[in-house]
């Protein structure tokens, strides 16, 4: 099942900074799913990783969307 959720913040500002429409940002980046209940939800593309998550020289991961990350981003880690 879906990891990462979208919303519509995130999938704006991808749009824009990839000058690409609302539609072609689900089409690169997430899959649409049938969930428990029978109602399609989007998902991420990558389950075992994000898309976003970027490595310097080092190795050391960041996001390359920090400041417009997704709300469950945002919350994690959930204690």
């Amino acid at each position: 099942m879906c990891g990462l959720p979208w919303d519509v913040n995130t999938v704006t500002y991808l749009a824009e900074r990839d000058n690409i429409t609302r539609d072609d940002v689900f089409r690169r980046y997430y899959r649409a799913e049938e969930n428990s209940m029978g109602v399609l939800v989007y998902c991420p593309q990558k389950l075992d990783n994000c898309d976003f998550l970027v490595y310097d020289a080092e190795g050391k991961a960041s996001c390359s969307i920090y400041d417009h990350r997704p709300k469950s981003c945002r919350l994690y880690p959930l204690e």
